[in-house]
């Protein structure tokens, strides 16, 4: 496969198994670079951790999709690390329910 490309962006790096990265890698041209965007707390997949080597590793706790208040509730409940919301909007809580059984849990989450 040639070379193609300068620059490769991919976004939710998390759900990638290595080899797709890899993969993925044999399209840049020499010199070209590679940025991986990934947040572990979103992870879908079951997939192998990889090391990318010398890398630089840049973190950012910022969230500018959810609402003030949602990422309130996260932080309150340790849900991931700590996050600092950058959304104008301050949003509602939300709503907190419980169940107490494995049956409860569909009617709980759907009405």
């Amino acid at each position: 496969m040639p070379a193609l490309l300068d620059l490769l962006t991919i976004d939710e790096a998390q759900d990638f198994a290595p080899g797709w990265i890899e993969s993925q890698c044999q399209l840049l041209n020499p010199g070209g670079r590679l940025y991986l965007l990934e947040d572990p707390h979103q992870r879908l997949y079951e997939q192998d951790d990889f090391d990318l080597g010398d890398a630089v590793l840049i973190e950012c706790r910022d969230n500018f999709r959810s609402p003030r208040a949602i990422c309130g509730m996260i932080n309150a409940l340790a849900l991931a690390s700590s996050i600092r919301s950058i959304n104008p909007y301050a949003g509602e809580l939300p709503d907190i329910s419980t169940y107490e059984s494995e049956a409860q849990l569909v009617p709980m989450t759907t009405s």
